[in-house]
This record gives structure tokens, C-alpha cells and sequence, in this order.
């Protein structure tokens, strides 16, 4: 994946790294999980993004989970800390008893220190098992004095699901504008040819 968006061997060597770090957390203190791998951006601002999930007991202490030497598993606890440093940006989001996310985004060339991320808003979206295609799609609309936030569930699953989902995302840019509850009600309209979607 590093190579196919033109990373070097150097660069493509940090995005291994970064995803073998991920996975050996996954492994010994999430109890399974994945990590989802895939370009992100366009131009200047790209490269690949990591996803690190798991269903595990969670951090107690995320802040401290990113110094080196700091483990609950009696290892070095090097893992997070070298994630940081081989990454352009790292976001952490954690819950006792119900697991881990982390993502890393890493670009061409090595990261400054202070380096950040122009990103605000973000999804993952990821099929069913045994299905081509996800039936849950997502969108946002930033304005100046007001953000919307989009979540659609299709019902049920598979290709019917998403294009009930797709639908309730292009209704949402098609009648932007509107306050959520008139919005909404738009939406609500629209999905009447298709399966139909819960939305929020």
C-alpha cells in the first residue's frame, strides 16, 4: 500500500513499523481486533492511514500509554511511543471494558516534531462479514456558525443496504441547510424507493 502511493523504501519501512506496533498491541492487550490500512487525502496532504481496533479492556491510562517504558504486559513498552515517532499524526480514543482505536497517518518524508493534522472529521466504514459492500454510510457539512453531522444505517445488509445508505447521504447535501429536523424529514421522504435507513 506504502508503495502504491509512491512512499520509498525509508518511508514504507515507518509504515511497516507503525502496523506491526499496532498489531502486537492488538495481540497482547486487546485480544484481537484489525487494523484497517488505506491511502487518505489528496495532494500535499496524504499518505496512509492506520486503524487500530480492538474489542480489549481498554487504556486506564492513555496519557502515560505513550511514554517509553511504560507497559501493562511486562514488555519494554516502546510500542506507542515509536508509533508517535514514526507518524505525522496519532489520535487515541479508549474505553474501559470495551476496547481501543488508534489511528496513525503517516506521509511521505520523516515527521517533524509539532507536526499536525489538518483532518477534523472522520469515519470508518467497513462491511459486514461475507459482504462486498457496507450498508452504513456517513457525511459532513461544515459551515461557518454551524456543523452537521450524518450517519446512515441502511436496513439489513448487503448492496440494498448501501444504496439506501448512499441515498441518504446524497439527500443530506442536496437539502443542506435546512435545520436537522426539517432535514431530516427530507431524508425521510427521499429513502421511501429504496430499503430505507435509520439516520441520525
Amino acid at each position: 500500500m506504502a508503495e502504491r502511493q509512491g512512499f520509498g523504501e525509508t518511508d514504507s519501512g515507518r509504515v511497516a513499523l507503525v502496523a506491526t506496533e499496532l498489531a502486537t498491541n492488538i495481540l497482547k492487550h486487546g485480544q484481537g481486533g484489525e487494523v484497517l490500512v488505506g491511502p487518505y487525502g489528496d495532494g500535499a496532504d496524504s499518505g496512509i492511514e492506520l486503524i487500530a481496533l480492538d474489542k480489549g479492556p481498554g487504556i486506564a491510562n492513555v496519557a502515560a500509554s505513550f511514554a517509553d517504558g511504560y507497559s501493562t504486559a511486562g514488555t519494554a513498552g516502546k510500542g506507542l511511543g515509536a508509533v508517535v515517532r514514526q507518524s505525522h499524526f496519532v489520535d487515541i480514543a479508549s474505553w474501559p471494558g470495551s476496547g481501543t482505536a488508534i489511528l496513525a497517518r503517516l506521509k511521505r518524508g520523516q515527521p517533524q516534531e509539532g507536526s499536525t493534522d489538518t483532518s477534523q472529521v472522520g469515519a470508518v466504514s467497513v462491511p459486514m462479514h461475507g459482504e462486498e459492500v457496507c450498508g452504513d454510510s456517513w457525511s459532513v457539512s461544515i459551515a461557518p456558525e454551524q456543523t452537521t453531522l450524518l450517519v446512515a444505517d441502511g436496513l439489513g445488509h448487503g448492496p440494498d443496504a448501501a444504496e439506501a445508505a448512499v441515498e441518504a447521504v446524497r439527500l443530506f447535501h442536496r437539502y443542506n441547510g435546512h435545520r436537522a429536523p426539517v432535514l431530516l424529514e427530507y431524508i425521510h421522504g427521499g429513502l421511501r424507493a429504496t430499503r430505507g435507513a435509520a439516520v441520525s
